[in-house]
């Protein structure tokens, strides 16, 4: 009887431990990952708090350990090639955006006919994060908006949820009025014949890792990928008629230097957290963190977007609402976002002036290997045969001189000896002498004078 109790003891103490462990799971799961693959981002109580209190503190503090004005360090990776550029931004140690520039040339739209078209791409995939779904890349294209809205009526494998739609429509929409609508590129400097061919360029934007401020690097990285890269020239045969179907050709790069787009100015976005206390008597205040992060961004109740060039004029505002800002803020963020534009700036400038050097010391390289490798190429039959021509050229040079000297000698010969014109006397033939043998002739003659100044002298 006692080991029946103590068996059912010991099964009942194991029930209790499997559900207690269970439970305990189930509790503890909720605040393991930061994202999880419904988009539904989850922070625990704590840390909530202390973000919040932390950025309302006499001394801001940040996770990162940065000040309250302060953005994370950017690296950019550019490479170009023949009718492409590509740029990748590193922003801080989370976020990686690439970015890919490109055009061709096509018919202009029916109703601008006298402007180039700009196309923007930007694909959020499973790739940047476990919050994202494989979805269709949001585009500005008439084909792809159309497809877009079509594939978001029914909730298929390819379906992204509200929040992944938001983001890409946001960084589209915002990068298409700081590009287009802001004047950093003029559509008409795109048109190479009007009302026939334009330039159709297209800027594909790709997020690779998300830690946070997506908006502000997918900015710099689709301005870094339009200025470094080159359009090629071409040629237009303008000899044909309007009505023909002739095609423009493009002009290689060795033949004539690709030539930058016509850019005005370079904006950058500088993104805005705004967080508040969640004490009820302090609800007003609201503390700006500039560049979030990734957690910064889950406790956030809005955002602000400012982009402005280096001169300080503003392309964009972008303020999502959530919590109201007092102009006095409003005038603070400004001015962090002029020095952080500042910033920005001086390091493109940098990495783009390095980027073009390494590019002109690889085509200068280039050639130098090519023009060796034809310096020391041995001599195939062509080249002998041009080498063969030199000589016979030589030859008969020889030949047509020894030829017309003959030529002349006959002809002095038979006038000499012409007697029907009487006792006039024939014209002296100047002949051509060597120098060296007038110098020879000259030393010669200047030995027999002394030779014979030296005998009359003897004699005497």
């Amino acid at each position: 009887i006692q080991s029946d109790d103590i068996r059912s003891t010991a099964n009942s103490v194991h029930q209790s431990a499997r559900v207690l462990c269970h439970q305990i799971t189930m509790t503890s799961s909720a605040y393991v990952a930061i994202r999880d693959d419904n988009s539904f981002h989850s922070l625990s109580s704590n840390e909530r708090d202390f973000l919040c209190t932390s950025a309302h503190g006499p001394r801001t503090l940040r996770v990162d350990g940065r000040r309250a004005d302060e953005i994370r360090k950017v690296r950019v990776q550019l490479g170009r090639w023949y009718n492409g550029a590509e740029c990748t931004v590193q922003w801080g140690a989370g976020t990686r955006v690439t970015s890919l520039c490109s055009a061709e040339l096509v018919p202009p739209l029916p109703d601008r006919p006298n402007e180039g078209i700009i196309n923007f791409t930007v694909d959020l995939s499973p790739m940047a994060g476990t919050a994202y779904r494989q979805a269709q890349s949001a585009s500005t294209a008439a084909a792809a908006a159309a497809a877009t809205t079509i594939g978001t009526a029914s909730k298929g494998p390819n379906y992204a949820d509200r929040n992944q739609r938001f983001l890409a429509n946001r960084v589209l929409r915002s990068i298409e009025r700081i590009v287009v609508v802001g004047g950093a590129l003029d559509a008409e400097t795109l048109v190479v014949t009007p009302g026939s061919w334009v330039w159709s360029v297209t800027i594909a934007l790709t997020l690779l890792d998300d830690g946070g401020n997506v908006m502000d690097a997918c900015v710099l990285a689709a301005m870094a990928a339009l200025r470094h890269y080159r359009k090629p020239h071409v040629d237009v045969d303008t000899s044909v008629d309007e009505s023909s179907t002739t095609l423009p050709r493009l002009i290689p790069g060795t033949l004539k230097e690709p030539t930058p787009l016509a850019l005005h100015h370079t904006p950058v976005s500088i993104s805005f957290a705004l967080l508040t206390v969640r004490d009820i008597a302090s609800d007003s205040r609201v503390a700006s963190l500039v560049d979030p992060e990734k957690r910064e961004e889950l406790v956030q109740v809005g955002t602000l977007s400012v982009a402005m060039n280096v001169h300080g004029e503003i392309c964009l505002v972008d303020f999502g609402g959530g919590h109201e800002l007092t102009p006095e803020e409003l005038s603070t963020c400004l001015a962090t976002a002029s020095a952080a534009v500042h910033y920005l700036c001086q390091e493109l400038d940098a990495t783009l002036d390095r980027a073009d050097q390494a590019a002109c010391n690889e085509v200068l390289e280039h050639l130098q290997q090519a023009q060796k490798s034809a310096n020391f190429t041995p001599l195939d039959l062509g080249e002998i045969g041009c080498i063969d021509c030199e000589l016979e050229a030589s030859k008969n040079e020889k030949t047509w001189t020894t030829t017309a000297k003959a030529e002349a000698e006959e002809v002095y010969r038979i006038q000499a000896l012409d007697y029907t014109t009487g006792h006039q006397a024939a014209s002296l033939r100047e002949e051509t002498v060597d120098p060296n043998q007038r110098a020879s002739n000259s030393l010669f003659a200047t030995l027999v004078k002394a030779a014979g100044s030296d005998q009359t002298s003897f004699k005497q």
